[in-house]
């Protein structure tokens, strides 16, 4: 059974926690792709890794973000990708130099890691780089830090430097034979030498291009109504001084590969080793990600604690959202309040910020106390399904059902049976508080504009509504966006705490707001009013 559903997930907007959280490297993306939630009973874990937040998230309150913000970043990025070196080397191949140039880059970009992490008196116990130092050694003949830049040369390999210095006079004896060559060229038919080592002739030098073409040394590569170009052939001296420089380069990439192939199996004891480095980097890097959301967005990280604590959570990226505040001292609670007032905005936010507590995430709040939930699920909304021909309530009843078979979970029920015959909703939702109150463990919400029997053991919450007199103007004719807006301003999202589960009556006041006819609201009161004497009787 998943911890947290795609619907739950989708409802709660959990992917803008997840959107939000960028790591500077490959390694973390993978990290970060790969995390897993802690559940109940993974308490040790999910504190292990809250010290190691910790750990950085204090260093940026100290330094107030400043050097955290230049320094942790900057080392992570551009981090080249060597995922695939510890296969190559298990497997007993040869690096390619490409390879070898990115292994360096990462040696020396983790070795900045390690090093600012120990200045910094930062010590992390899965932190294992030391055989990152052996690499480096293998990587270059230099004993100080080496650069990030790679050349064969730097491992002063004797067959090697000779084969290259070797290949290198060849070549700059065939490059002064060829200008040398095409100098006297150039200096016979008095036309400048193009750069792709060709000559141009306009066809209005009649004279000169016939005598070109008679000239052995060059030949015509290209004719056009305007100019001829004219390709030098070299004598048998500069085809010498060519021939001898590819037989130094064949010598030159036979000791490429006889080093590469030695590099590698010098390397290939560090397999295992620098695939530690690469987790212990892709960690490191999503812990600096969750810590530069959280010093960018003002979050903060949660404890750890027997019941669910709030102090003024929020959704994402919701300036004018109107935090919420609230302490379960109950494991079963029931939340009333009008439409439009918030309650499910209310408990998807719960779950949003408990997804971030078990996810070790920095949450949208100013504080945030919870335990760990084997799973936590939002049971409402119109989940109807086209493919399956499941109706509202029947999809509502699937999700109930799978709900309860959660033996430690934060639950939310969003008024259940709303979809069904009033009667049979409330009694439904009347067996769900009774069952609800017979598990031993869990947090459970039921939001409702059922009236439920007053129980032991439950908590009553309420959405405060709207304010009073706020509406008074009603009458008034307004466009329906104002009016909405109006209605959104004259509405107290607070949550509250009550003595027990009253339902609020203010449905007729919204509908009367937006512009619902003026009969159809009398007649609406009036059969209020003969239900309510009925029930007197």
């Amino acid at each position: 059974m998943p911890w947290m559903d795609e619907w739950t997930a989708s409802q709660i907007g959990f992917s803008k926690i997840q959107n939000a959280l960028q790591p500077h490297s490959l390694y973390g993306q993978r990290h970060k792709q790969a995390r897993m939630p802690f559940c109940a009973g993974e308490e040790a874990a999910w504190q292990a890794d809250h010290e190691d937040v910790m750990r950085l998230f204090r260093g940026v309150d100290e330094s107030r973000g400043q050097v955290f913000s230049l320094k942790w970043p900057t080392a992570l990025r551009g981090l080249p990708d060597v995922r695939s070196i510890p296969a190559i080397l298990v497997h007993g191949a040869a690096l390619q130099v490409e390879l070898v140039a990115a292994l360096k880059q990462f040696v020396v970009q983790v070795l900045a890691l390690d090093e600012g992490l120990a200045k910094d008196e930062i010590v992390f116990p899965w932190w294992e780089v030391m055989g990152i130092a052996d690499i480096a050694r293998h990587l270059s003949s230099n004993a100080a830090l080496p650069t990030r830049d790679f050349s064969l040369k730097d491992l002063e390999d004797s067959g090697y430097d000779q084969a290259l210095s070797a290949f290198l006079q060849a070549r700059a004896n065939r490059m002064a034979a060829e200008r040398e060559y095409l100098k006297r060229l150039v200096k016979d038919y008095d036309v400048p030498l193009r750069r792709d080592q060709t000559i141009l002739m306009a066809q209005e030098d009649a004279e000169k291009i016939e005598r070109a073409k008679r000239d052995d040394r060059l030949r015509i590569r290209l004719q056009t109504p305007f100019d001829v170009v004219f390709d030098p052939q070299w004598t048998d001296e500069v085809r010498a001084f060519i021939r001898l420089e590819e037989v130094h380069a064949e010598k030159l990439q036979q000791e490429e590969v006889r080093l590469l192939r030695e590099l590698s199996a010098r390397l290939r004891p560090y397999a295992e080793p620098l695939e530690k480095a690469m987790d212990c980097v892709g960690q490191l890097d999503e812990l600096v990600a969750r810590v530069e959301l959280a010093t960018a967005k003002g979050y903060v990280f949660s404890r750890l604690d027997a019941t669910v604590h709030i102090h003024a959570g929020r959704q994402p990226d919701s300036p004018d959202w109107v935090p919420v505040s609230i302490e379960f001292h109950e494991k079963v609670a029931i939340l009333t309040g009008p439409n439009m007032g918030g309650k499910s905005a209310a408990q998807k936010t719960w779950l949003l910020l408990q997804a971030c507590h078990q996810m070790g995430y920095p949450i949208p709040a100013k504080a945030y106390i919870a335990p760990l939930f084997e799973a936590i699920r939002y049971v409402g909304g119109d989940a109807q399904s086209m493919t399956s021909g499941l109706s509202s309530f029947g999809a509502e009843m699937v999700m109930v059902t799978e709900a309860l078979g959660i033996t430690n979970g934060f639950l939310c029920f969003d008024e259940i049976g709303r979809h069904t015959n009033p009667a049979e909703g409330e009694a439904l939702m009347v067996a769900l508080l009774e069952e609800l109150l017979e598990k031993n463990s869990g947090q459970f919400v039921l939001a409702t504009h059922f009236s439920l029997p007053v129980k032991k053991g439950v908590q009553y919450l309420r959405v405060a509504g709207l304010r009073e007199g706020a509406l008074a103007y009603a009458e008034d004719a307004l466009p329906r966006e104002s009016a909405i807006a109006r209605l959104n301003a004259a509405m107290d999202y607070r949550i509250i705490e009550m003595e027990n589960g009253e339902v609020p009556r203010q449905g007729l006041r919204i509908a009367k707001w937006l512009g619902v006819p003026k009969s159809l609201l009398e007649k609406a009161e009036q059969v209020l009013h003969e239900k309510e004497s009925k029930v007197g009787e």
